[in-house]
């Protein structure tokens, strides 16, 4: 995002999923006994057209057992002599650590049923804060068998659920909406140099604030408009099923313990979870998808060949998409029964070079078999075993040199 505002598919919509989903739905919540949590991977990358005109990457975002958030720094104030990245960061460690707290209480707090606490949560992070800048935000929180989401501007948000009948397949239960001043300019907060603090908090009270009933197993997408802007729904969840959904049908070896829906009349039904390994790499094709999504021209004004399936059609946002910072974060919702080992395991697997043997940890209990041990290996042996770098790591890397390679071919941006 550049500019400082002032102060149907069928298969992917989730109108033709409530009424089958609902009645499984409710077979899981009198089943289920467990506490919900987040596993969680993100990838961000700036268009490199951005980057070569000198912008500071803006995108920040923080991930948490029970937190996930994202912002899209304002960088037009760097045209100030802001720094475009640092509010976002900010905020967002302030929102995280305002909900660890919470989580923490014992018995856990619930305020409301539709989750306006968040609102106020939010308000009490933004005033701790102190960085100048301006950001739009998208932040959730997990809250009585619900995700909680409050949505100032235009970062977006998914809720993937895997089809009763094929659990290789997911279905849209819930997709956010932006917020915004007119079509052109999303809401912001912002904190600059004679801002009346209280212009902020009616911003704050104007954030969009939705809870949807969530399961285990259910798929989140979160993501700044850099994503959304330039990959349609449908072309989301597609890449999403590809990385995280391969391999479901679960064998009755490991089915006791962690079916979706055990006496389901479909029979067993038990998403095979993704590891985080398989979030990491999904979070990480659906920003190399966005930003190859932004068409170029070259002098002659030919654009650029498209030869994969989200490049078939223009982009969401316009004809040539928007070469913007890009993030997007892939999360999966466990059900745990140790919140403490389930923290551990969360910050544990997300280390790189990091190999994590859950039953060393004491989170096998709730894991199924498909996401244990290996799958969280990010590094590769060779056959000497030494260890090479690999996996969506390698491949973001490679993706970064064609990147440096493009800027030097004489292509130019249709922004």
């Amino acid at each position: 995002m550049s500019e400082l505002a002032p102060t149907s598919f069928p298969r992917g919509s989730f109108v033709g999923v409530a009424a089958e989903v609902a009645a499984e739905s409710a077979r899981v919540d009198s089943q289920r006994k467990g506490v919900l949590r987040f596993i969680s991977a993100s990838a961000s990358r700036q268009h490199p057209i951005k980057r070569k005109e000198g912008w500071i990457f803006a995108d920040a975002t923080e991930e948490a057992p029970v937190f996930l958030g994202v912002c899209d720094g304002v960088s037009g104030v760097q045209t100030m002599g802001i720094p475009p990245d640092e509010l976002p960061r900010e905020l967002l460690e302030r929102c995280r650590e305002h909900i660890e707290l919470r989580a923490a209480r014992q018995p856990p707090e619930h305020n409301d049923e539709m989750g306006y606490w968040l609102m106020g949560l939010l308000k009490d992070a933004y005033d701790e804060s102190q960085c100048l800048g301006a950001t739009t935000l998208l932040i959730m929180t997990l809250d009585a068998g619900r995700v909680v989401m409050c949505n100032v501007g235009d970062c977006g948000a998914m809720v993937l659920r895997p089809d009763p009948g094929n659990p290789s397949r997911l279905q849209v239960v819930h997709r956010t909406e932006p917020t915004r001043y007119d079509p052109h300019k999303p809401k912001q907060l912002a904190r600059l140099e004679g801002m009346d603090v209280s212009e902020v908090h009616l911003v704050i009270q104007g954030a969009k604030i939705q809870a949807v009933k969530v399961h285990h197993g259910d798929h989140i997408v979160l993501g700044s408009d850099g994503l959304f802007d330039n990959l349609h729904d449908e072309d989301i969840l597609n890449i999403v099923e590809e990385h995280c959904t391969k391999g479901s049908a679960v064998p009755q070896s490991v089915r006791s313990g962690y079916a979706w829906v055990e006496n389901s009349p479909r029979g067993p039904v038990n998403p095979t979870l993704p590891s985080v390994a398989q979030l990491e790499e999904a979070a990480d094709a659906l920003v190399g998808a966005a930003i190859d999504s932004v068409r170029f021209s070259d002098e002659d004004g030919n654009v650029n060949n498209h030869d994969r399936p989200w490049q078939t059609r223009p982009p969401p946002v316009g004809p040539n998409g928007n070469a913007d910072d890009t993030t997007a974060m892939v999360a999966v919702i466990l059900e745990v029964d140790d919140t403490a080992a389930h923290e551990e395991f969360f910050y544990r697997a997300r280390s790189r070079g990091v190999v994590v043997e859950p039953a060393q940890h004491g989170v096998a209990g709730f894991l199924p078999a498909c996401c244990r041990a290996s799958d969280y290996r990010y590094d590769e042996e060779d056959g000497d075993g030494t260890q090479r770098e690999g996996g969506a790591s390698a491949r973001r890397k490679q993706r970064q040199e064609e990147e440096e390679i493009d800027e030097e071919s004489g292509f130019c941006s249709i922004a």
